[in-house]
């Protein structure tokens, strides 16, 4: 499947998140809720509907400080630090 373009975040793909929350042994619905948020808070990014903001990935990062934000947004490197 072809990178989804999105004009103002360049080529992102939603399965980074994806992976990167399986690697922290994570559901999506269980990540959410220990970020204080609705279990479908991040089905909409991982299904390459909308992608997150700075703010919105400031608070993953916080909230999942072994997470490698990097790998989120671009794919590269490990998805954990």
């Amino acid at each position: 499947m072809p990178p989804t373009k999105n004009k103002s975040a360049g080529f992102v793909q939603g399965k980074w998140l994806q992976q990167a929350l399986e690697s922290l042994g994570e559901t999506q619905s269980s990540a959410a809720l220990k970020m204080g948020r609705h279990p479908s808070f991040f089905s909409k990014h991982i299904n390459d509907k909308m992608y997150f903001g700075a703010e919105k990935l400031s608070e993953l990062a916080r909230t999942f400080p072994d997470l490698n934000i990097r790998y989120v947004l671009t794919g590269e490197g490990e998805p954990l630090l």
